[in-house]
């Protein structure tokens, strides 16, 4: 049973990983919208 403790560990780190990625995406995607918003307004 401990390998499948092991294996449960890792998808739970793997889904934390995907998370912070996908929250960083999100974070960079918000930022570069609001940049375009400025410089369409600025044009």
């Amino acid at each position: 049973m401990q390998s499948g403790q092991k294996f449960l560990d890792l998808i739970i780190q793997l889904h934390q990983d995907l998370k912070i990625l996908d929250d960083d995406i999100n974070m960079r995607a918000g930022s570069l919208s609001e940049y375009t918003v400025k410089w369409i307004i600025s044009v």
